[in-house]
């Protein structure tokens, strides 16, 4: 099935499934999935900013239950509130709404990690960077 077309077909039910809870304040599809970069392996990437931190077993709980209405055992589930200042600001630049119950919570949320982005997201990407660039030098051109 085209991806657009699963998507059209699934997205429904996991929007019901974020309205119908509470805590959800916005569920983001973000990544390759149902993009034109989309590939065999791509995974469904879907960021969810909840109104608190949860544990880990309702973490899994939700990604069990994505994963059943998705069909798929590959859902990667991103908290927002939990992630990586880095991956929550990629998830907010490049992501699509599926789901926004607060909008006014939401916008809060997101210039919080925009301006935490700024402070450390680009120092972050410039170390990545760095990182890869020794890792060239160490283990490139067949240096094994």
């Amino acid at each position: 099935m085209p991806r657009h077309e699963y998507l059209k077909e699934k997205l429904p039910a996991v929007c019901h499934f974020f309205k119908n809870n509470e805590r959800v304040l916005l569920a983001l599809l973000f990544g390759s999935f149902g993009t034109p970069d989309m590939h065999f392996s791509s995974d469904i990437d879907i960021a969810v900013l909840l109104d608190e931190d949860i544990s880990l077993m309702e973490e899994l709980a939700i990604s069990a239950e994505l994963s059943i209405l998705l069909g798929r055992d590959d859902i990667d589930l991103v908290l927002l509130r939990q992630a990586p200042v880095n991956v929550a600001y990629r998830a907010l630049a490049t992501g699509d709404i599926i789901y926004s119950r607060d909008p006014e919570l939401v916008a809060d949320f997101v210039e919080e990690t925009l301006n935490l982005y700024l402070d450390f997201g680009l120092r972050l990407q410039e170390m990545d960077r760095d990182f890869d660039l020794s890792l060239k030098e160490a283990y490139g051109n067949g240096k094994w």
